[in-house]
């Protein structure tokens, strides 16, 4: 009996690290150079904010990481789409979704010259990458990345106590009304 399909074969699609780190760094040091302004950013709201982008980035990547899983199950409620495994993804691209989708919802009242740096980085990521690899992987890619963040974002919203808590730090959650409150 002659088979229909050749069950054999093994796609050996590039992994998270056959890329270098370049996309990572740009991405952080973006960062930086935009909460610098980001009125009432710091100390806190920034680190619940990156703890966001960096589960975002690890989420949309980990199916190309082979020795790593998904964290998802342990977060309530968190669902997170998952990549086709034997269709081929171009992280870099991946990331730069995430990134982009994140950092232009993260910071919803910066200057719109920092939004054009956002824009500019992005835009350029995705001309570099489109030469790298097909435009079917390219948007697989991209489109992966931005369902992940999507995901990561409308998560994050339900929670209550650091979703735009930056907003108004002196309402609700000021940690100076909370000094007499049991296990202060």
């Amino acid at each position: 009996m002659q088979k229909d399909i050749d069950t054999t074969e093994t796609n050996e699609f590039k992994k998270v690290a056959d890329y270098d780190y370049k996309i990572v760094h740009e991405w952080n040091d973006m960062w930086l150079e935009i909460e610098r302004y980001a009125t009432g950013y710091r100390p806190c709201p920034t680190a619940n904010a990156l703890g966001y982008v960096g589960l975002a980035n690890y989420e949309a990547t980990v199916s190309g990481m082979s020795d790593y899983q998904s964290l998802a199950p342990n977060y309530g409620g968190l669902t997170i789409p998952k990549t086709f495994s034997n269709q081929e993804y171009h992280w870099p691209t991946v990331i730069n979704a995430v990134n982009n989708y994140m950092y232009n919802r993260l910071f919803p009242e910066v200057k719109n010259e920092l939004y054009s740096k956002i824009k500019v980085l992005s835009d350029k990521n995705e001309k570099l990458f489109l030469q790298q690899t097909s435009q079917e992987t390219f948007l697989r890619s991209k489109n992966h990345g931005e369902a992940v963040a999507t995901a990561v974002w409308e998560w994050m919203k339900t929670d209550a106590v650091t979703f735009d808590g930056y907003k108004d730090p002196f309402k609700e959650n000021n940690w100076q009304d909370r000094l007499d409150e049991p296990g202060a």
